[in-house]
């Protein structure tokens, strides 16, 4: 390590610190993050992974820019029957709102990856394999892989659920 004096060089003005270290609140000396954690938030989250893929891939290009939509406008005063939204529609990534209240699903398995996320309401979502039932609540996220038997065993009847559900191709190699 280069020092200038009895500083390392990086602590000098106008010096960057090397990718993946973080200066020292205490001392001289740089340590390194922990693996892409910073401060509790996590760089890799969900939506930038998707992001960085879909830009990589070319399926953002080309959508419109500045569209703009609100995920809780236009919902009805009481849902009878779960309501899908198509937001985007592109090859290989379709992305829903979907809206229900008291509703339960058949069984069902996709062929194509599926992140989901709740933003208002409560509900489960019954995993066939182990049969594991994942309680959501307001900001929770679940992954569904291609090909899992899944169902949404429970809404709360009392309050409107509000779901995020992007679906994605990947293509897998190896």
């Amino acid at each position: 390590m280069c020092h200038v004096g009895n500083r390392p060089a990086y602590r000098q003005a106008g010096m960057p610190v090397p990718y993946g270290w973080r200066r020292d609140n205490v001392g001289n000396g740089l340590r390194p993050f922990p693996t892409g954690v910073k401060r509790g938030f996590s760089f890799l989250t969900p939506r930038r992974i998707a992001l960085a893929f879909l830009f990589a891939e070319g399926i953002i290009e080309g959508m419109d820019v500045g569209v703009k939509g609100n995920l809780f406008a236009k919902i009805p005063g009481r849902i009878e029957k779960e309501i899908f939204e198509a937001l985007v529609e592109k090859p290989g990534l379709n992305i829903h709102r979907i809206l229900s209240q008291g509703q339960t699903t058949d069984w069902q398995s996709q062929e194509t990856d599926e992140w989901v996320v709740l933003f208002a309401g409560k509900a489960k979502l019954l995993f066939e394999e182990g049969n594991r039932e994942v309680v959501m609540g307001p900001g929770d996220y679940v992954q569904i892989p291609a090909g899992c038997r899944h169902r949404v065993s429970w809404t709360d009847p009392s309050q409107k659920t509000v779901w995020l559900a992007v679906q994605y191709n990947i293509l897998r190699t190896g």
